[in-house]
């Protein structure tokens, strides 16, 4: 689907996040993000325009290149996807770089645990947070410098200036605050539609202007956003929900483990499964029954993966996103 943004939409999403995070011209901007995806162009390009930055563009992400080019250049602002970061941290050590320069970025367009956020901010050594938005509707939250840690970590922090954010249930009634439904937004940035398809359109735009993400998640008391998972990639096991990314967390904890993504597929017996995809961290060895009994530990027992395979790689978009549906069809074959 061909979301169409409007001029308006990326230029007053840019605005935003000059005064969030607030860049300055001396700022130096680097950029493998790709430009053609919502979050290089309005998260990365734009700001450093609007506030008079340095640019340097990347033809394509490379983690040890990335580190030689914040030493070199003294980039003082860096912003990613969650994978972008990892690798850098996988490429060896990055206290070998002087990165002293860096300053400020967000991580956004994927889900990133707690503990890979603080070890990304501890082992680069700058003040990275989380932000969230979709194609459809450009920056919608963006965590505070002043907010305490474990906002930082956790949340997705609260709606920029001009964003309202609520969370409702399968008939689009709201939802009091720390209960789980579907993100819907009123933003400044939501899409005209959906290119010529209006019934798609209608599907996820009501009357008053709000979008349906069709993503899920919850409001705490001080008004931050806790995303749980993709409404379509909720797992019904038995009757009981089950959010691969809570299961997805867990098995990031493992100290074998570099990335893990959890499906469901079909069973003729409780409807659907968890089945867990696993990338381990280099050199490293794991078995099924190692993680199954380490999900066991933090979850209850319905959620541990009915199976688990090993991958050497996962299929993944051009901004560095786990394509879930290319990543199903491979594992059907398994």
């Amino acid at each position: 689907k061909g979301a169409m943004t409007s001029h308006r939409s990326v230029v007053k999403s840019a605005a935003a996040l000059v005064g969030e995070m607030r860049f300055i011209e001396k700022d130096i901007f680097i950029v493998p993000a790709p430009l053609f995806h919502i979050f290089g162009i309005a998260c990365n390009l734009l700001p450093a325009l609007a506030s008079g930055a340095s640019i340097i563009l990347m033809e394509r992400f490379h983690p040890q290149q990335i580190l030689e080019l914040i030493e070199k250049e003294k980039v003082t602002v860096h912003q990613g996807v969650p994978t972008m970061f990892l690798k850098e941290l996988e490429v060896g050590n990055p206290q070998e770089y002087d990165l002293s320069t860096l300053r400020a970025g967000i991580v956004g367009a994927a889900p990133i645990t707690a503990s890979q956020m603080k070890r990304i901010r501890e082992e680069l050594g700058f003040n990275l947070l989380q932000s969230y938005g979709t194609s459809e509707t450009a920056s919608l939250t963006i965590n505070g410098y002043e907010d305490d840690e474990n906002a930082i970590l956790e949340t997705l922090g609260r709606p920029i200036e001009g964003v309202e954010i609520k969370i409702v249930d399968e008939k689009r009634n709201s939802l009091p605050t720390g209960e789980i439904g579907e993100i819907a937004v009123h933003s400044f940035g939501n899409m005209k539609g959906y290119y010529q398809l209006p019934e798609e359109t209608a599907k996820v735009m009501d009357a008053e202007g709000f979008y349906y993400t069709g993503d899920l998640g919850k409001l705490d008391e001080q008004g931050n956003l806790h995303f749980v998972g993709r409404k379509k990639e909720l797992i019904i096991r038995g009757g009981y929900n089950i959010y691969p990314q809570e299961i997805e967390t867990v098995l990031k904890l493992h100290p074998a483990v570099s990335e893990a993504a959890v499906i469901g597929m079909p069973d003729q017996v409780l409807g659907e499964v968890a089945i867990a995809a696993i990338k381990l961290l280099e050199g490293e060895l794991a078995t099924e029954e190692e993680l199954k009994a380490f999900v066991a530990e933090h979850l209850a027992k319905y959620k541990i993966p009915s199976g688990i395979l090993f991958v050497d790689e996962f299929p993944v978009t051009a901004s560095g996103k786990i394509q879930k549906a290319k990543l199903k069809m491979q594992l059907e074959k398994k």
